[in-house]
């Protein structure tokens, strides 16, 4: 394992793959886990019902690799109770959860390990995060480093800068993430970073660690709401609903928020609310207007621009 330094045996890392009718796409995500340089690993697949040849794919890699631990539930339970139980069946000191048609850039794992056990007070560690589509990379989600001394207002500037919630694939420390609950609503992604930056520090580093698909699930915020059990309004005004929840986590709902001083915390949830609807509203539609008008006169947007340089 070429990229441990530390004098210690190199620590445990735990890696959950929530899957359902992945058969077709998750050996790619297979592949890129397992012939990293980093190889105390384990894998654990939770199946949430697969009605395809997901059962068998799976119980084929985890007979010839005993690294892979499969799971499978009798029937679907749902996106969220899928994710929790990979996060509960984890042993290793470090956990992160990966999409079954995702993958993790090669020797990363040994790059997050080095950071956490050098930075014992940071929580989550994500590289760069690339956003594919029909083939195409479509973004690069950087600059998400939430490194302030107050764990309340860490968990504000996510709310107030987040876009897209691949932050969540980084990697953990296992028992911080054992104490948020990955919820059943829309943006459920959203909120369990946030509780994790309520904890420790997040470092997104400068440079690649992961490639995220958009398709299945993650297609549109019509089909989140659907598979979450949201109303179907929700999928029209899905950042609406997210800052409504991200106020009622904060306020009250979440256990992990309770040990922030209650008018300080009332605070911080009509901050997390305003900032969700402000990012979104006022600075992510005008560009995404302006994007679509660029496009129409067939000029590069600036996103189009800085991707061709990379």
């Amino acid at each position: 394992m070429s990229g441990i330094t530390h004098k210690n045996p190199a620590p445990l890392v735990s890696i959950g793959i929530p899957t359902y009718n992945g058969g077709n796409r998750i050996e790619t995500a297979l592949n890129s886990i397992l012939s990293q340089d980093y190889e105390h690993v384990e894998v654990i697949i939770s199946d949430n019902g697969s009605q395809d040849h997901t059962e068998r794919v799976c119980r084929e890699w985890a007979a010839r690799d005993s690294r892979v631990k499969y799971f499978r539930h009798n029937e679907n339970r749902g996106v969220s109770p899928n994710f929790e139980f990979a996060l509960q069946q984890a042993t290793g000191k470090y956990f992160m959860w990966m999409a079954d048609d995702d993958e993790v850039v090669s020797d990363i794992l040994h790059r997050y390990v080095d950071f956490l056990e050098d930075h014992p007070d940071y929580g989550l560690v994500s590289g760069q995060i690339n956003y594919w589509k029909d083939g195409k990379m479509r973004y690069r989600e950087t600059n998400l480093s939430f490194e302030g001394r107050s764990g309340i207002l860490r968990a504000i500037k996510y709310y107030w800068k987040v876009k897209e919630g691949a932050l969540i694939y980084g990697m953990m420390r296992r028992e911080w993430g054992q104490k948020v609950r990955f919820l059943p609503v829309l943006g459920s992604d959203w909120h369990f970073v946030a509780g994790m930056a309520l904890q420790g520090k997040i470092k997104n580093l400068d440079f690649v660690g992961y490639n995220k698909h958009a398709g299945g699930v993650s297609r549109d915020f019509r089909n989140y709401a659907r598979v979450f059990g949201e109303k179907p309004i929700w999928g029209i005004l899905p950042y609406v609903k997210m800052a409504l929840d991200a106020f009622r986590l904060v306020v009250y709902s979440e256990k992990i928020y309770r040990t922030v001083f209650a008018p300080v915390r009332l605070i911080a949830a009509l901050a997390s609310a305003i900032g969700i609807l402000v990012h979104y509203y006022l600075w992510i539609k005008p560009r995404t207007f302006g994007g679509m008008l660029l496009r129409s006169m067939k000029i590069k947007t600036p996103t189009e621009r800085k991707l061709n340089t990379l």
